[in-house]
């Protein structure tokens, strides 16, 4: 698997992760799974991306400080973080040496599966401040325990692999809903109605295999077979945010690839991501990735050129 470490935090306001999306695109429904190990040896900036992808994350050793849009927490061996798809998300590494085990899958590896009547998505689309976390060190230790396992399962690659990943996946979930205290009668967040997952995924999946259009509402919609109502409540109850942002985050995400990845210019990417027009795609990249896309295109060069002379002078 290869994993992009061009990360770096472009922007931050008002509590809110600007992040330099990762495109994970090995990950799909025909390789609904990866996972790799991280590790650090010094101290680093924040650094930040977003993906298509569901994200889960165990930290093995060390300390972090982890960032999301209202939320900054430190995580310490054994701890765990959720990320929903396209949520932008940062990190920086606060006690050396850290070994961080992350895990990126597609929702249809979980697919409509419940845990005692609470759907897997709870874990994502609950507000980041009331997602499930260790809290004692016997829930750490336990944690720890299967984060090893899971990182063996992604290094060795027996036979089954995917499959042992996936109910490792599952006995995380219900080990952190079970005893973190948060997954009860009271937990605010009651979580996506059943079925709500495959109801959206159409829309989900036509979002994501033609990222070079807007798809209005009433289309996504459409393609659920639901009202524009009745998809809007859906879709915000089950991911955990409104559809239209949801849909702009994948346009933009794709157009920071293409902005890094390309020579093409950017009046020609933002046309190419369906913005109506070059002020239009500007304001909106401005907004969301806090630089203008010229400014983020000589950023993503500037890290390459860096890494480039680092590779030489090595």
């Amino acid at each position: 698997m290869t994993v992009s470490s061009e990360n770096t935090l472009v922007g931050r306001d008002r509590g809110e992760i600007r992040a330099q999306v990762l495109p994970f695109e090995e990950v799909n429904a025909a390789n609904p799974i990866e996972g790799y190990v991280a590790r650090t040896n010094e101290p680093t900036p924040l650094a930040s991306d977003m993906h298509h992808t569901f994200e889960v994350g165990i930290l093995l050793a060390g300390q972090e400080e982890r960032h999301f849009e209202g939320l900054t927490r430190t995580v310490e061996a054994g701890d765990v973080w959720w990320a929903a798809a396209w949520e932008p998300h940062g990190w920086r590494t606060t006690a050396p040496p850290t070994a961080e085990l992350v895990i990126h899958f597609v929702p249809e590896l979980l697919g409509d599966a419940e845990l005692d009547g609470i759907s897997w998505l709870s874990f994502f689309a609950a507000p980041p401040h009331e997602r499930p976390a260790p809290t004692t060190p016997d829930m750490r230790h336990r944690v720890l325990a299967l984060g090893r396992e899971l990182a063996e399962e992604f290094r060795a690659r027996r036979w089954a692999w995917r499959d042992r990943a996936r109910y490792s996946l599952l006995s995380l979930l219900v080990t952190m809903g079970r005893e973190s205290g948060l997954v009860r009668e009271n937990w605010r967040w009651s979580g996506s109605p059943t079925g709500g997952l495959a109801r959206i995924m159409p829309a989900v999946e036509l979002v994501h295999d033609d990222l070079g259009r807007r798809l209005p509402l009433r289309a996504a919609a459409g393609a659920c077979g639901l009202s524009p109502s009745w998809f809007r409540a859906l879709f915000s109850t089950t991911m955990g945010m409104a559809y239209s942002r949801f849909e702009r985050r994948a346009r933009l995400a794709h157009a920071a690839r293409l902005l890094l990845g390309t020579e093409r210019s950017v009046e020609a990417i933002g046309e190419q991501t369906g913005f109506t027009d070059g002020s239009h795609f500007h304001r909106a990249f401005l907004k969301h990735y806090g630089r203008t896309p010229t400014e983020f295109r000589l950023q993503g060069r500037q890290i390459r050129s860096r890494k480039r002379r680092r590779a030489a002078a090595g």
